[in-house]
């Protein structure tokens, strides 16, 4: 856990993007420009009690999908989690352009589908994704005014 921890906190460090005034919008546009690929971020009903989110890397975008149901705080951990195994390169379902619409209905009436590729991560590929999601989170919370209704502010699209 902490060798984990320290791990994701170095590689944190390595991303050249004030994480002090960290907004998920602005995050993903970062990104955005860095990578020169576009992140699609799709709240979807995640039919599964075992999952909340997913990356697709798609032909020429990123997909992440994470539970409509969930709150904006929760929604905005998914997300990172997700962007946590596509900054690290964790292997992940690549589809062409129709193949992530095909997937998702699949999995809308089978959610088997959807659980089964999502156990094919390692472990240790969903304990870096989780721990990047906990560390970003806890650094922009830790900035935020004391004022009421902040925590909503982080989670916004």
């Amino acid at each position: 856990m902490h060798a984990t921890r320290d791990r994701m906190q170095s590689f944190i460090g390595t991303l050249d993007y004030d994480f002090a005034r960290f907004s998920m919008h602005e995050f993903v546009q970062w990104l955005n420009r860095q990578r020169g690929r576009e992140i699609v971020r799709t709240p979807y009903p995640i039919p599964t009690p075992t999952a909340s989110g997913a990356w697709i890397a798609g032909e020429d975008r990123d997909f992440v999908f994470y539970d409509e149901a969930a709150s904006p705080l929760h929604q905005a951990h998914i997300q990172l989690h997700e962007i946590a195994h596509m900054l690290r390169g964790h292997p992940t379902l690549q589809v062409g352009r129709e193949g992530v619409c095909v997937l998702f209905r699949a999995a809308a009436d089978r959610p088997t589908v959807l659980e089964l590729f999502l156990s094919a991560r390692s472990a240790d590929a969903e304990g870096e994704a989780e721990m990047f999601a906990s560390l970003v989170q806890k650094g922009a919370l830790s900035s935020l005014p004391d004022k009421p209704g902040t925590l909503q502010t982080l989670g916004q699209a």
